[in-house]
């Protein structure tokens, strides 16, 4: 299991100075780097008290979002200042001042990119909004604020290109692209490729006379690396030093049902069959580091990670698929595809493990069709598409993919309407945050007063799960229920 995680690598715009964040220990570090005169340097080590969910650069200062805190790191000072947190979750800080306040983009709506204002004083201000698959921009006017449109139009230039999953990055003349593939990423320079490397590079960036980059593979936690740029030697080369563990990796589009990746031992003898569903819905699963899967590989078990039918990355009619069609076409997709395993190996045992949307419809297709799987693991679930409209922070995700909450559809495809009397009674474990705010305890209860499951209760666990002490927690509940040891 891992020990630690790399992620949110930012390079500010002179592309002099650069940081990453580090979590090991259930400690996040902060670490920034620095260029002058053909150098490369440690500029500080900073460690939070906190783990930022959202980071970046806003001008030369950085910003760090944790799940409940908004926090300007200044340079050079190198001081963390407090500042009034949003309403909306944070994607990127595009404006800060701290005397006028901040701008700010937010995605409530896979559709749209939204832009907000934030003071001292004032409550969240619309300032513009931009669909995204129409790729047109409306400017909100308000007598009370003042701002430049370009600070947004320049920010949407580089989302437009990045919009299409690849990494662009512009310094000195010379343009950096990042193109993935379903197992590989390619490094380009001005159009030619210098390398190519096994996984996903999450971020990279010109840095000084290097690129440098964040990347990982579904068997190899995220890195850090750097890489000469120097146009004039290009080199095509392919780094496959993660394909030499004993461990399997393939990708599927072929599937009736959805795109899926196979992670699995090399050894023949094996425990079981996962099949693994994202959450969002509009997410996907792609060759990059997922520590509970790498984990339950390692214990003897093929992992089947499915992109069902509302996740991102095959063309937007697959995406919006979904739109006020969740719990059908998706629910389908996935018994389809547990129904083409039991073929192949019905001697196995079938598990199905979902995180927060996926939680919800892998509970959905254990009450539709439970003949095939041994037991479902929800993690972050919700069981009451109702309570959620009503009650939930993911009352958006709702509107958006579920049909009208007074529609007779909602009962057709709702746990707590389908479920019987103990009917789920050994054959699914519910794990959840106690204050989870997107997906609250109280219709878990419920729902377990009604069909006999378990449900665990965990303090301190948040529904964005970043810690890897967490996520192996988490594995390890599920490793020994599996093997019938949980207390």
């Amino acid at each position: 299991m891992a020990e630690s995680i790399i992620y949110q690598l930012n390079c500010n715009q002179r592309h002099d100075k650069c940081f990453y964040i580090k979590l090991k220990k259930s400690k996040a570090h902060i670490i920034i780097l620095g260029y002058n005169n053909r150098r490369y340097y440690l500029l500080r080590s900073l460690l939070a008290s906190f783990h930022p969910i959202s980071s970046g650069w806003v001008g030369e200062n950085i910003f760090l979002l944790s799940e409940s805190s908004l926090y300007i790191l200044t340079i050079p000072s190198f001081t963390l200042v407090q500042v009034p947190l949003p309403a909306y979750k944070i994607i990127d800080i595009l404006f800060f001042s701290f005397e006028k306040g901040y701008i700010y983009s937010s995605i409530i709506d896979p559709d749209y990119i939204d832009f907000y204002f934030k003071s001292n004083s004032t409550s969240d201000i619309k300032i513009a909004s931009y669909k995204i698959s129409e790729k047109k921009t409306l400017f909100f006017k308000s007598s009370s604020l003042q701002f430049e449109p370009c600070i947004i139009l320049n920010y949407l230039k580089e989302f437009k290109i990045a919009h299409e999953q690849n990494i662009y990055d512009i310094f000195n003349g010379h343009k950096l692209k990042i193109v993935h593939s379903e197992l590989h990423s390619k490094i380009s320079i001005d159009e030619n490729c210098i390398t190519t490397v096994f996984g996903c590079i999450d971020r990279g960036f010109f840095f000084g006379e290097k690129i440098i980059y964040t990347y990982s593979s579904l068997i190899q936690p995220s890195t850090v690396r750097m890489h000469i740029a120097n146009v004039s030697t290009v080199r095509n080369s392919i780094n496959n030093q993660s394909k030499k563990h004993i461990f399997s990796i393939s990708y599927n589009d072929n599937n009736i049902a959805s795109p899926f990746y196979h992670l699995s031992r090399l050894e023949k003898t094996k425990k079981g069959t996962i099949v693994m569903l994202h959450g969002g819905p509009a997410a996907r699963y792609s060759n990059r580091f997922d520590q509970m899967a790498y984990s339950l590989a390692n214990a003897g078990y093929s992992i089947h990670l499915l992109n069902y039918p509302g996740s991102t990355g095959y063309g937007y009619a697959y995406q919006k698929k979904l739109y006020g069609n969740a719990g059908t076409f998706d629910c389908n997709a996935v018994i389809s595809y547990l129904n083409s395993l039991s073929q192949k190996d019905a001697s196995l045992p079938l598990y199905l493990i979902g995180d927060s949307y996926g939680a919800f419809l892998a509970i959905l297709v254990l009450l539709k069709a439970s003949k095939n799987i041994s037991k479902v693991y929800a993690l972050n679930a919700f069981t009451d598409i109702r309570y959620q409209f009503l009650f939930s922070n993911a009352r958006a995700v709702i509107t958006k993919y579920f049909p009208e909450i007074t529609s007779t559809k909602i009962r057709q495809i709702n746990p707590i309407d389908l479920v019987a009397k103990g009917q789920l009674k050994d054959c699914l474990l519910i794990i959840n945050g106690l204050d989870d705010l997107y997906c609250p305890k109280e219709q878990l209860i419920q729902f377990q007063s009604i069909s006999g499951c378990d449900v665990i209760l965990m303090p301190n666990y948040p529904h964005y799960k970043i810690d890897p002490a967490e996520t192996d927690k988490i594995t390890r509940i599920i490793l020994e229920d599996m093997r019938g040891k949980r207390e």
